[in-house]
């Protein structure tokens, strides 16, 4: 493959069969490993990481990641319509700014593999999305974190941004 070195992983969800997964593996030398996901964050370079609550959890471990995302194409023309939000992913919305990159109802495979790329190789890039996470971090961390996310996500969804 494009990247020897690193041995790919999925973090299977402990609700889809390992049969759904392996007809996407086979014939390929990714692992497929359930109920070890903090682990995964722990020693994982970068991660592919699907939009929802995973990508936060994958920022407070440092973990360099593309956010994906991808429904069908009539749900993402209604909720584009109905939700006027400037980012899919937590980390973003949180943030404020763009930190990591979101790659949504795209040509997913060249752009992840350019952005998963860019992670690997690039120190610099990495390490600014590391330090990003630390300020999100500190942030989570101080008190009353949870009513200001929601305040925050009601302030998005209102200001339609």
């Amino acid at each position: 493959g494009e990247h020897p070195d690193y041995q790919f992983v999925v973090a299977g969800a402990p609700s889809i069969d390992s049969s759904i997964y392996q007809q996407y593996l086979e014939g390929t030398d990714v692992k497929l490993i359930y109920n070890e996901t903090y682990a995964l964050l722990t020693c994982a370079e970068a991660g592919l990481v699907n939009s929802g609550t995973a990508t936060l959890e994958a920022a407070l471990f440092e973990l360099p990641q593309v956010v994906l995302y991808r429904t069908s194409k009539l749900a993402y023309s209604i909720a584009k319509r109905l939700i006027k939000i400037k980012f899919i992913s937590l980390v973003n919305l949180i943030y404020g700014k763009k930190l990591v990159e979101e790659v949504i109802q795209k040509d997913m495979t060249n752009l992840t593999r350019v952005e998963l790329n860019r992670i690997l190789n690039d120190c610099n890039y990495r390490e600014e999305m590391k330090e990003g996470y630390r300020v999100l971090k500190r942030d989570l961390g101080e008190r009353g974190v949870s009513q200001r996310i929601g305040e925050r996500m009601i302030e998005l969804l209102n200001s339609g941004t």
